[in-house]
């Protein structure tokens, strides 16, 4: 191999010694990844000592994941982005080998409809138990090396080293495009916050999720700096002037007349206050559990969601595919209990023809990601003149009584404790679907 060849080079956890398993991430490698998070700390205009970092710096959106997946031949550094994120979410899966996924398993985990759920609801056990899975992370993608210092592991020779050396920047940044194809891995250059964000503000998300749920699951949060007695200075003596003794007069002798002795006043006579005995106060009744509906109750509520067709085509809108996404979504959160109907809603000038187009194009994608949807009772809708024709999905909670429940008796104030889960559904569908109140 010639000295001007800059070889690709993979590196893998099994041969180098600086990705061994340890009871955590090596010191010199946390200090990298710390001054990485303090960079998005302060361009996020975050303090230190402020809680929940990951859940206020990242506010993901399914637009924001449409952007990123529309980006086939992305820069390198949101490439680089993606493979840490794909890296972070199959940490309990990983095996003793650490390379960057292939660009196929990326775009794979992106097609995910529960991308976002994973994210949101990440438990950094997993990564906390493969320490040698974070290591390799810090260290090959955010520069935090073992000594501070980034040594070439590309198998350059000393010759061809020094030829890089004199090249330019942009010289260098244009051989590794050249040269690159999607699901190479080769030696870039460290991620930084500032980078991805000039790239993709949607994949600067993505990155400060990577970033603070690496400080997070490993202790790892920078110390508030603060002045000690050390680093002040010392203050400079200053000489004292000596000043003249003041000279003492003498003072004349006071003199004293004898002090008059009174008798004592008589003391008061102290009398014992009586305290009155009062009963116990009654002890608070206990409140009693609320009382739930009737099983044969009907829902108060449903919920709907439009999703967007081209006028006169069977084909789905630039905001009809998020919008998709996001039933996806909430079906998979709680796909034994809701229920999904289809209705349609078409123009004057479109055939009924058409709107069953329509509504076997949503039938398909949801089969395809393993979902049920049911053609609704009620009859097809007209759409506004102003507006865009489509279909309407509308979940309804007839077969969810637990859900069904808590919404009628938080209207009547006697709303009973749910799980964590139950909560972060209701909460998927007061923001993102439309309610319907019956």
């Amino acid at each position: 191999m010639s000295a001007d060849v800059v070889p690709e080079h993979t590196t893998e956890l099994g041969s180098d010694p600086k990705y061994e398993n340890g009871p955590g991430i090596p010191a010199a490698t946390a200090d990298g990844l710390v001054s990485v998070f303090e960079e998005v700390l302060r361009l996020a205009g975050k303090t230190t000592d402020q809680s929940g970092l990951v859940s206020e710096l990242v506010q993901l959106t399914s637009q924001d994941l449409e952007e990123v997946r529309r980006l086939h031949n992305p820069p390198v550094v949101v490439r680089r982005t993606l493979e840490v994120t794909f890296l972070l979410l199959n940490a309990g899966t990983a095996t003793s080998a650490r390379s960057p996924p292939t660009w196929y398993r990326v775009q794979k985990m992106l097609s995910d409809a529960g991308f976002l759920i994973r994210m949101r609801d990440y438990d950094g056990r997993a990564l906390r138990s493969s320490s040698a899975l974070a290591s390799f992370v810090a260290t090959e993608y955010f520069g935090a090396g073992s000594d501070g210092t980034e040594q070439p592991t590309d198998g350059t020779t000393g010759s061809a080293r020094r030829r890089l050396s004199t090249e330019s920047p942009n010289i260098r940044a244009s051989r590794r495009r050249a040269s690159w194809a999607p699901g190479d891995s080769v030696n870039e250059e460290p991620l930084t916050f500032q980078r991805v964000q000039h790239a993709s503000r949607a994949a600067a998300k993505l990155f400060a999720w990577c970033t603070s749920t690496l400080v997070e699951t490993f202790e790892l949060m920078p110390e508030t700096i603060s002045s000690t007695p050390e680093d002040e200075p010392e203050p400079v003596p200053q000489t004292e002037v000596a000043k003249p003794e003041p000279v003492e007069e003498p003072q004349p002798v006071p003199v004293t007349e004898p002090v008059k002795q009174e008798p004592d006043p008589p003391k008061p006579v102290v009398r014992p206050v009586v305290q009155p005995v009062l009963p116990p106060a009654p002890k608070p009744k206990p409140k009693p559990a609320p009382t739930r509906p009737p099983e044969a109750t009907l829902p108060d509520r449903h919920f709907e969601v439009f999703i967007g067709f081209d006028e006169g085509f069977g084909s789905f809108s630039d905001e009809g595919l998020p919008a998709l996404q996001t039933v996806a979504a909430t079906l998979s959160m709680r796909k034994k209990n809701l229920r999904l109907e289809l209705q349609g809603c078409a123009s004057k000038a479109e055939t009924a023809a058409l709107l069953k187009v329509r509504l076997q194009a949503c039938d398909d994608f949801f089969e395809q990601n393993g979902l049920e949807s049911h053609r609704s009772a009620e009859p097809s809708r007209l759409a506004p003149p102003d507006g865009s024709p489509g279909i309407i999905c509308n979940i309804v909670l007839t077969g969810d009584k637990e859900l069904k429940d808590w919404f009628i008796m938080r209207e009547q104030g006697e709303e009973f404790t749910i799980s964590k889960h139950l909560r972060c559904v209701v909460e998927m569908l007061e923001s993102e679907w439309q309610t319907c109140r019956h």
